[in-house]
Formats: C-alpha cells, sequence, structure tokens
C-alpha cells in the first residue's frame, strides 16, 4: 500500500488530511458546477449567468462550504437534466443572493435559512435519502433550539478537551448543525448537503454519552463521504444486501461499510470517555451498555464485510483500522 493510501486509511484521524480531502472535494464540486451552469448559460439571462460564475469564483477550494451550497449543486443538476428553466433560474438565484463561507460550525434552525427555496430543497433531499419513509419537518421554538445546541456543545468541548484529533476533524468536515422538528428521521448527513448534520433533538440529546454517539457518528459518516468521492471503498453492486448493522432492514454493502466502520470509531470514543471520566456517572452503565450494543453489532458488520464485500486496496485497510482501534482500548 503506498504512502497516500495510507494516510487516508487510517480510522483514527489523521492531522490535516480533512483539510486535504476537503479542497479536493471542493475543487470538484466548484467545477462541475461551473460545468452545469455552462451547459444552461444558453437558457437563462445573461447577467445571471455574470452573477453565478462571479460567486463560483470568490469560492476558493480550501475554505469550508455550506452544506447549502452542496444542495444547490444537485438542484441545479436536476434542472439541467429535466431541462426545467424555472428550477435553474431559481437555483442560480439562490446561488448568487447567497454566501456559502462557513468560518466554524454554524447551529440553524429552519427559520435560519429564510428562503423558502432552501427549505423545500431539503425536504425534496432527505426524501430521496430516505425514500421509505414519510419525511416532514418544522422549525423548533427558540427554547427547544438553544437547548438542543448547548447538548451538542459540550460534546464538541469534550472533544476540544480530551479527543483534540477527532475536535479538529470535525471543525474541518462539520460546516453546519440542522436542528429540528421532524417525523421520518432522528440525525444524519448526506452526500447532497455536504458537511451538514441535520437533528431532530428529541431523539437521544439529553444524555452526554447519546451527545457524543451523534458527533462522531455524522462526522464519521461524512469523512466516507468524502473519502469516496474519488477512492471506492467497496466494488459490490447496491443490489446486493445483507443484514445491516443499525438498521432493520437489509443494506446494500456500502451501507454496511459505512455503519461498521462509524460503530467502531463510537466504540473507541464511548470508551476512552469513560475512562477519562467525561462520561457522568449516573450515565456510566447506560454508556457501558451502548458500548456492548455496538460491538456485538460491529461483529456483524464486519463479518459481513469480509464474508460478502469485494473492498478496494483502502476499503480493507480503513475497515481493518477500525477493528484495531477497537483493540487498543483499555
Amino acid at each position: 500500500m503506498n504512502e497516500s493510501l495510507a494516510y487516508l486509511s487510517e480510522a483514527f484521524p489523521v492531522e490535516s488530511r480533512a483539510i486535504y480531502l476537503r479542497e479536493k472535494f471542493n475543487r470538484s464540486l466548484i467545477a462541475s458546477f461551473k460545468y452545469l451552469l455552462d451547459i444552461c448559460e444558453d437558457a437563462i439571462p445573461a447577467d445571471l449567468v455574470y452573477a453565478s460564475n462571479q460567486k463560483l469564483d470568490s469560492l476558493k477550494p480550501e475554505m469550508k462550504l455550506s452544506g447549502l451550497f452542496s444542495a444547490l449543486h444537485e438542484s441545479l443538476y436536476k434542472g439541467a437534466k429535466e431541462k426545467n428553466i424555472q428550477r435553474i433560474i431559481t437555483t442560480l438565484n439562490a446561488l448568487s443572493e447567497n454566501d456559502f463561507i462557513v468560518e466554524d460550525i454554524n447551529y440553524l434552525n429552519l427559520n435560519d435559512l429564510k428562503n423558502e427555496f432552501f427549505t423545500e430543497l431539503i425536504q425534496e433531499i432527505l426524501c430521496k435519502e430516505m425514500p421509505s419513509r414519510d419525511v416532514n419537518f418544522l422549525s423548533l421554538h427558540v427554547a427547544e433550539f438553544n437547548k438542543a445546541k448547548e447538548a451538542i456543545q459540550q460534546g464538541f468541548d469534550i472533544l476540544k478537551r480530551r479527543f483534540p484529533d477527532f475536535f479538529q476533524e470535525a471543525q474541518e468536515l462539520v460546516s453546519e448543525i440542522l436542528l429540528l422538528s421532524a417525523t421520518g428521521i432522528k440525525s444524519g448527513t448526506s452526500t447532497y448537503l455536504f458537511g451538514m448534520i441535520y437533528k431532530d433533538p428529541s431523539h437521544n440529546l439529553a444524555r452526554v454519552t447519546d451527545v457524543l454517539d451523534l458527533i462522531i457518528h455524522e462526522q464519521s459518516h461524512l469523512y466516507l463521504h468524502m473519502l469516496v468521492n474519488d477512492n471506492p471503498l467497496v466494488l459490490n453492486p447496491p443490489s446486493e444486501e445483507y443484514e445491516s448493522p443499525l438498521r432493520k432492514e437489509k443494506r446494500p454493502l456500502i451501507g454496511i461499510y459505512h455503519a461498521t466502520f462509524v460503530l467502531g470509531r463510537m466504540i473507541y470514543v464511548l470508551g476512552e470517555a469513560i475512562e477519562l471520566h467525561e462520561i457522568p456517572g449516573n450515565e456510566e452503565s447506560y454508556c457501558r451498555e451502548q458500548i456492548a450494543f455496538y460491538k456485538k453489532r460491529f461483529d456483524v458488520g464486519f463479518a459481513t464485510l469480509k464474508h460478502h464485500a469485494n473492498m478496494s486496496s483502502l476499503g480493507l485497510q480503513l475497515i481493518n483500522s477500525a477493528s484495531d482501534l477497537i483493540a487498543t482500548m483499555k
């Protein structure tokens, strides 16, 4: 395995790796946006083409970009594919009129989006991500939003204090956390909203254990989303489905890979958090139960991948690294 592959195949965060991958991902996304804009150029007003190009030129690949930028790329792709001129114009207006540079991690309520088009676009993407569920969501009341934000920030504070490598990775990969009152979803990420974590705080956000679980879970998905942009991990077709470590229904092997990798990191961080006395005493039993459950489910996913997955060299090395990460625990 060459040096660059080894750099990517460590389950434990590697310094500067997330920055490198984010810049590479952004460069590809901006280039694709410009390509789609060129395709649509003859069908839209010249001043909108100019404003859109100006906006795209202002976005540098090394910057952390909003998940809404990825959403607009998906919308423009769909508009171009369907030759839907009105959608293309609406998308490009949203592109030219909004700022997509994110300095830290922004917490968003639906009310903060201001543009109704973004709300509709997020709904469309989440329905696409979860076609078997009825997905609906509403804004949170201010008190609920502030309580959820405070809880999640407490988790980031623990990472900063005790797990600086994971904290730095989160700072580079997570652009926004969208908090909402939802049916059909609890939390997640999407390649079409890259950088954004969405979360219904009524599900598992009252305990430190669950907050750490959420952050590590979702940032680990973001790492894999970015990695597979140029590096396949599982070569099997999506039609091959097997028992999932975390869902009731069977899942394609790439979904099982995601779940298994995520579980390995969650087991490690939660186990270390107990040893470092970052888990409150009244939660310790619960946290240990979660770890024990996650270990069983990791074993299920790991065995499924070993028996059925045709993994790339990178995919094999990375999932083995996740297994080794668990083995290093005290």
